[in-house]
């Protein structure tokens, strides 16, 4: 039995609670696994912690266990978290994310293995660190098809374009033709170079100079062949704390209970679950921001503001709908195959955002710290009052593998057992561990708010005097 059959029943609760938080969307299989593997470390703690001879349990632990699980099943999957990181569960203190990666082997041009770290004459092995830079790495879960350059879109074909040192060595023989495109004809054409049959250029190049080429690539046998190379490679993750602890007087919940039929217990322990959710979210959205922030200018965008009355929110919206795409582009442009698909924005952004033509406002009234707004541009929309003027776009997968970010529960939010003092002071803690980290600025984008100049409006200056 799996671990989603061995908490079907609590997984139904989830979903159901889910359901009514997000305007009726269904919980994705990711959403659901982490759900199952956050209970199941849960049960295995208290099983192991209560575990004791028979006849010395409190007769309360079945009811302990039931609200301990129980507030995993309805806190887990509402994270704001989960939508913007990739979620990877934890079954120990510490753990490790393990991939695949892949990277242009053997040397060809501007691609592969570089020049000086790999010579010709060495075989290429699949572990040589020289080749696994970002420009080399392809398909890659977390930086995508990796940096198409003319170079790279020629790799497996007959086409080669490389600049020769002293020796006046081509490396991919036989070469069919040759030309110098560093040195032109008066006519602007390439000057043609004459190359021997082992690659040898005889005339018409001198060292530094680049040199475009045909070589026979169904020539047999060849001493070798572009390749893609293949390791394993892994992130680190250790856990860390956050614990809070909540008290109250046996006085206020006897007040409560006979006032307001209020079980104090109950929603006080709601709001330290609430506090902690609220906390472990912002700590996720302040890493996009710091990480955003730090970003190139590729990766950055303006948009200005106009305070004019004159100005309308429809006009405001277009312009805003137009840095919404470029952002995206940015991020499509680095990684060559993926698309933003949620985006983080501040509360003063929502006015402007919600006159965009597409946005899909979710009902969600229920807002504790960072909350769905909608969708638009086929992005989730998430507002966080931990931002101001600005707004960060990026890529969760489908698979729930490609992200900025990893999020590692390992313990989620477990309380200790209720402590009554013989003072009436009525306590009890809260505690959780996880890690997480950003795993790849390539996925984000950002779009930062400036104040417009109240004197004009657009291209026309506004006559004040």
């Amino acid at each position: 039995m799996n671990l989603l059959e061995s908490y079907k029943g609590r997984l139904a609760i989830s979903e159901k609670y889910y359901a009514q938080k997000n305007s009726g969307e269904k919980m994705s299989n990711s959403k659901k696994m982490l759900t199952a593997q956050c209970l199941h470390n849960t049960a295995t703690y208290l099983n192991e912690a209560f575990k004791v001879a028979a006849g010395t349990q409190r007769a309360d632990l079945g009811m302990y266990k039931k609200f301990c699980m129980d507030i995993t099943a309805l806190a887990v999957p509402n994270f704001i978290v989960n939508d913007i990181f990739m979620v990877a569960p934890m079954s120990s203190f510490s753990g490790y994310i393990t991939y695949m990666e892949y990277a242009l082997g053997e040397p060809k041009g501007g691609a592969g293995g570089k020049l000086e770290d790999v010579p010709f004459t060495s075989a290429m092995k699949a572990y040589d660190q020289s080749i696994w830079e970002v420009k080399n790495k392809i398909n890659s879960p977390f930086e995508g098809f990796g940096e198409m350059t003319e170079d790279r879109a020629r790799y497996s074909g007959q086409a080669v374009v490389e600049t020769v040192d002293s020796a006046l060595q081509l490396s991919w023989t036989p070469v069919l033709r040759a030309e110098n495109v560093s040195q032109l004809d008066s006519e602007g054409n390439p000057t043609p170079v004459t190359v021997d049959a082992t690659g040898k250029i005889t005339a018409g190049a001198s060292a530094n100079d680049k040199i475009r080429y045909i070589y026979d690539n169904q020539y047999i046998p060849q001493d070798k062949l572009p390749s893609v190379v293949a390791r394993m490679n892994g992130i680190a993750l250790t856990a860390k704390a956050r614990r809070l602890a909540v008290e109250y007087s046996q006085f206020a919940a006897f007040q409560a209970k006979q006032d307001y039929g209020m079980d104090f217990e109950a929603t006080i322990a709601q709001q330290a679950q609430a506090e902690l959710e609220y906390e472990i979210d912002s700590e996720a959205v302040l890493l996009v921001k710091e990480t955003a922030d730090a970003l190139g200018a590729d990766h950055k965008f303006e948009w200005v503001d106009e305070e004019l009355d004159t100005v309308s929110y429809s006009m405001k919206a277009e312009g805003f709908a137009r840095k919404l795409e470029q952002a995206k582009a940015a991020v499509y442009k680095a990684t060559g195959r993926f698309m933003p698909n949620w985006m983080l924005v501040s509360p003063d952004v929502m006015p402007i955002l919600t006159f965009v033509k597409g946005f899909n406002a979710s009902n969600n009234t229920v807002a504790n710290g960072p909350y769905v707004a909608g969708t638009v541009a086929g992005m989730k929309v998430i507002v966080s009052p931990m931002l101001t003027k600005a707004c960060y776009l990026g890529v969760l997968g489908a698979d729930g593998k490609t992200a900025v970010g990893v999020y590692a529960p390992y313990m989620p939010i477990v309380p200790t057992q209720l402590l009554g003092f013989a003072d009436g002071r009525m306590s009890q803690g809260f505690s959780t561990l996880y890690d997480m980290q950003i795993i790849n600025p390539l996925l984000l984008s950002k779009i930062e708010i400036k104040e417009g100049d109240n004197r004009f409006l657009g291209n026309v200056k506004v006559v004040t005097d």
